[in-house]
């Protein structure tokens, strides 16, 4: 999907000491929180179930928070391609078509930024080596 499901399990905080988290080694001074991985369902889209692992995740990455995860109910099925029993046994609950959507729009925008400064970074290189160059150039004249 692009993205982790997760429970807060405490307040944001700078990290003290270098720490493992979910996407490798997080530095000393950046903003973490303590959360609960949710695992998906298989075959079954936008459903979860809460899992024991915690972890440690980095603040910036965080797309969406305050949304309600729906669980099963008469209006909101498991679909029947999805071990049905396993996925209730684990209270599963699901992300709404509306905020999947709100995610997944979150992530583009980052997407679009982080490539954007790429670009900048790119083109800033490219054009101090054409400074050097022509300042070689107007020397040699």
């Amino acid at each position: 999907m692009g993205y982790y499901v997760v429970k807060w399990l405490s307040e944001p905080y700078t990290l003290q000491e270098e720490t493992e988290g979910m996407s490798g080694m997080i530095g000393v001074g950046t903003m973490v929180a303590d959360m609960l991985y949710f695992n998906q369902v298989e075959r079954a889209r936008h459903w979860y179930t809460q899992s024991n692992m915690t972890t440690v995740v980095e603040v910036r990455y965080v797309l969406l928070t305050g949304f309600q995860l729906q669980p099963i109910s008469e209006t909101n099925k498991l679909p029947t391609a999805c071990n049905r029993k396993e996925a209730a046994q684990k209270k599963a609950v699901k992300v709404t078509l509306l905020d999947h959507e709100v995610i997944m729009e979150e992530a583009g925008k980052r997407d679009r930024l982080e490539y954007d400064d790429d670009d900048s970074d790119e083109s800033k290189e490219e054009s101090e080596e054409e400074s050097e160059e022509e300042s070689e150039e107007e020397s040699e004249d």
